[in-house]
C-alpha cells in the first residue's frame, strides 16, 4: 500500500475533526455575559445548610471545576452583575417568543455537563432553607419551563444589581461543572448553536457509521462487524451525553430509570471499544500479552457493569473511568510492539496496514482519550473543552477508523479486482490468439485468391503455343500483380511490427510523381498532372512514395477505363498557423463503384465490385497508417461525380 494514497483520506478528517473542534471551542468559551466572581466549598457530609455555608471560605477557581468521583456535595458561590438590558429596560433583549415569560434583566445559567444528577439554586435574599430551582439528571425535564433547553440551567430572576448565589451540587460521575452566565438573547443564540454542533456531530457519526456499515455489506468480515456494533453504540451514548434521551424519553420512562440506563451505558460503551480496539491490533500481529490483557479488561468492565446492579454505581463509574485510562495506555503501548517483520512476510499483507499508521492512530486517540481521563479522576484541570473529550474521542477514532477501515475493504476490493483482471487478461489473451489465428487464416484466403487468377495467366501463357507478344504481355502483367500483392503485405507486417523507420528529407514532390508514372507507361497514358504549386516538402521519402503510389494505383485500377485519373498539386491551409502542400487524386467510378467511406481504410476492405479484380485489400490499410507514422494527412472526400482522396503534407 502506497503512503501517500493514504494521506489524502487522514488529511480529510484530521481536517474535518479540527473544523468541528473550533466549533465546539467557540461555543464553550463564549461567555458574553462573564461571571464576577466563583469559587467552591466542599462538603463531605452532605449535610451542610445555606447559613453554615455562607460563613465558610470559598476557594475560588475559573472556567470548568474538576474534582473526580467522591461522595462529597459541593457548594458554589456565584457572583454575577446585572445586563446592560436591565439597566436600559427600553432595550429589547428578548426574542418574541420569550418576551411573555422572560424579563430583559433576567439572567440564566448554563450548567454542563448533562449527566450531573442534581444542582439546587440558593439565594439567600430569598429563602435561607429551600431552593429557588433545581435541575439534572434526577429532576423531570419540562418542556414548558421558561428558558427550557437541552442542557441543564437555572434562572436568576430580575437582577437589577451586584448578587451573590450559591448552587448546590451532587453526583455519582465525576464531579466536573462549567457554568456560564448569560442574558435572555445570548442563551437563545449559543442555545441554537449547541443544538446545531451536537445535531452535526451525531449526523457526522452517524454519516461514518453508515459508511463501514456499507464497506461491511461489501466486506462481511469480523472486524468491519465489531466496528458497526462499537460505533452504533458510540452513536446512541452521544445521543444520550448531549441530554436528548432526556427530551424524548421523559414522558416513558423516570428521571432515574433514565440516569441507571445511561450509566450502563456508558460501560457497555467503554467495553465495546476497548474489545474492537484489541481485536483490530490483534489483526495486525499485537503482541501475545495485547490479546490477554484486552480479555482481562472485558473482564473488568462486565464487573464494572454488576456493580450498577448492585448500587454501588459511584465506585463502577470510577472504576470505568480508570479501565478507559489502563485501557487505552494498554493499547497505545501495543502499537509500538506491532511485529512489523510479520506484516512483511504475511500473505495478507495488502489487507493489513502499516504500522506507521496504527502508531499514529493510537497517539491521536490516547492524546483525545486522557484529556476527559485525567480532569474525570481529579488529577488535573483542563480547559472547558475537555467536557467533550469523550466525544471528541467517539469523532477522532471513529473517523479515522472508519478511514482505515475503508481502506483496507478498498485493498479487498483491489485484490479481488486483481484475479477479475488476470481472468479478463487470460480470457483477452486467448481472444487475441483466436484473432490471430483468424487473420492468419484470412490472409491466407486473400492470398489464394488473389494469386490464383495471376497463377493461372502466367501458367497459360507457359504452356500456350503461341508465344505472341500479347501473351508475353499478359504475363509480364501477372508478374507485376503478384510481386505487387508481396511487396504490399512486406510494408504492412513490416508496419504492423514498428521495423519501419522515419527519415526526413526534402522531398520535390511533382517529380516524385512523375517518377511514379515513368515505371508504368499505362498509369502514365492514363494520369493528367496540375501542378500549381510547385515546391519541396520535408518527409520521409520512400513512406511517402508508398502512399502516393497506391493511392495512384488504385485511382487507373478502379477507375472508369475511358476517364483520366486528375492529380493536382496546390497549396492549402489546414489550421490557422500551419501551410500544408495539398496533393488531391481524383477519378471516375469504374465497375467497382463507389467504396464504403465508413469502411474504405479497413484492413482486407474492397468493395463489392472491386472483388472481380486482383487486389489485398491492403493498399488503403496501409496508407492510411504510414500517413500517421509520418505526420501526413489522408482522407477520402468524394465529389459528386468522382471519387477523391487528398493527401495533406506539411510544408
Amino acid at each position: 500500500m502506497k503512503t501517500l494514497s493514504i494521506l489524502t483520506p487522514f488529511k480529510l478528517v484530521l481536517t474535518l475533526f479540527h473544523v468541528l473542534f473550533l466549533w465546539l471551542i467557540i461555543c464553550n468559551g463564549a461567555n458574553a455575559h462573564p461571571i464576577a466572581a466563583q469559587g467552591y466549598w466542599e462538603d463531605p457530609t452532605g449535610a451542610a445548610t445555606l447559613p453554615f455555608v455562607t460563613h465558610q471560605n470559598f476557594t475560588p477557581y475559573q472556567g470548568v471545576l474538576s474534582k473526580g468521583f467522591t461522595n462529597s456535595t459541593f457548594w458554589i458561590k456565584l457572583t454575577v452583575e446585572p445586563s446592560e438590558n436591565a439597566q436600559n429596560p427600553q432595550s429589547p433583549a428578548v426574542a418574541e417568543p420569550l418576551q411573555r415569560q422572560a424579563s430583559a434583566s433576567d439572567l440564566i445559567l448554563r450548567i454542563r455537563p448533562n449527566y450531573l444528577d442534581l444542582i439546587e439554586l440558593y439565594d439567600p435574599e430569598v429563602s435561607a432553607k429551600e431552593p429557588l430551582e433545581s435541575t439534572g439528571d434526577m429532576t423531570q425535564w419540562i418542556a414548558t419551563k421558561p428558558y427550557q433547553a437541552i442542557d441543564h440551567n437555572l434562572v436568576l430572576k430580575q437582577v437589577t444589581q451586584s448578587k451573590t448565589v450559591y448552587l448546590k451540587f451532587k453526583t455519582l460521575s465525576t464531579s466536573q461543572i462549567y457554568i456560564d452566565c448569560q442574558t435572555p438573547s445570548e442563551f437563545i443564540v449559543s442555545s441554537n448553536t449547541l443544538n446545531f454542533i451536537y445535531s452535526a456531530t451525531l449526523a457526522l457519526l452517524l454519516f461514518f457509521f453508515t459508511w463501514i456499515f456499507v464497506n461491511w455489506l461489501i466486506d462481511k468480515s469480523t472486524l468491519n462487524l465489531l466496528f458497526v456494533v462499537k460505533q452504533g453504540i458510540f452513536l446512541s451514548y452521544t445521543f444520550c451525553f448531549f441530554g436528548y434521551f432526556r427530551v424524548y424519553l421523559s414522558d416513558v420512562f423516570t428521571p432515574q430509570e433514565i440516569n441507571a440506563f445511561y450509566n450502563v451505558w456508558i460501560q457497555i460503551t467503554v467495553v465495546s471499544s476497548m474489545w474492537f480496539e484489541s481485536r483490530f491490533l490483534k489483526l495486525h500481529q499485537a503482541p501475545i500479552w495485547c490479546d490477554v490483557m484486552a480479555k482481562i479488561l472485558l473482564v473488568w468492565g462486565v464487573i464494572n457493569i454488576s456493580l450498577i446492579f448492585m448500587d454501588t454505581t459511584l465506585h463502577a463509574l470510577f472504576s470505568n473511568m480508570v479501565l478507559t485510562g489502563v485501557g487505552i495506555l494498554m493499547l497505545f503501548f501495543a502499537a509500538f510492539f506491532i511485529r512489523s517483520s510479520a506484516i512483511e512476510k504475511s500473505t495478507i499483507k495488502q489487507l493489513q496496514l502499516e504500522k506507521w499508521i496504527i502508531v499514529t492512530y493510537y497517539c491521536i486517540i490516547t492524546a483525545v482519550v486522557m484529556v476527559f481521563v485525567i480532569p474525570g479522576l481529579g488529577l488535573s484541570k483542563l480547559p472547558t473543552l475537555n467536557l467533550y473529550a469523550v466525544i471528541s474521542y467517539g469523532l477522532s477514532s471513529g473517523v479515522l477508523m472508519t478511514v482505515l477501515l475503508h481502506i483496507r475493504t478498498r485493498n479487498i476490493a483491489k485484490l479481488r479486482a486483481e484475479d477479475a483482471i488476470a481472468l479478463k487478461l487470460s480470457i483477452e489473451q486467448f481472444e487475441i490468439e483466436k484473432n490471430k489465428r483468424k487473420e492468419q487464416t484470412d490472409f491466407l484466403h486473400m492470398l489464394m485468391h488473389e494469386l490464383k487468377t495471376p497463377l493461372s495467366v502466367l501458367d497459360l501463357a507457359l504452356h500456350s503455343s503461341n508465344k505472341s507478344p500479347k501473351n508475353q504481355q499478359y504475363a509480364s502483367r501477372a508478374i507485376t500483380d503478384m510481386k505487387s500483392i508481396i511487396e504490399r503485405c512486406i510494408d504492412t507486417d513490416q508496419m504492423q511490427e514498428n521495423k519501419l523507420i522515419i527519415k526526413h528529407e526534402s522531398i520535390h514532390v511533382s517529380s516524385l510523381i512523375e517518377d511514379i508514372l515513368d515505371t508504368d507507361e499505362f498509369s502514365k497514358s492514363r494520369v493528367q498532372l496540375e501542378c500549381e504549386v510547385d515546391s519541396d516538402v520535408t518527409s520521409d521519402f520512400q513512406f511517402l512514395r508508398i502512399i502516393l503510389n497506391n493511392l495512384i494505383h488504385n485511382a487507373v485500377r478502379y477507375g472508369h477505363p475511358d476517364e483520366k485519373v486528375l492529380i493536382r498539386i496546390e497549396s492549402d491551409t489546414l489550421t490557422q498557423d500551419h501551410k500544408s502542400l495539398l496533393i488531391s487524386i481524383l477519378n471516375a467510378p469504374g465497375s467497382a463503384q463507389w467504396p464504403d467511406k465508413n469502411k474504405v481504410f479497413e484492413k482486407y476492405y474492397r468493395s463489392p465490385g472491386a472483388q472481380k479484380q486482383s487486389g489485398t485489400g491492403l493498399g488503403l490499410f496501409l496508407v492510411s497508417n504510414l500517413c500517421k507514422r509520418i505526420g501526413v494527412l489522408c482522407a477520402y472526400d468524394p465529389t459528386p461525380t468522382h471519387i477523391q482522396f487528398k493527401v495533406w503534407i506539411p510544408n
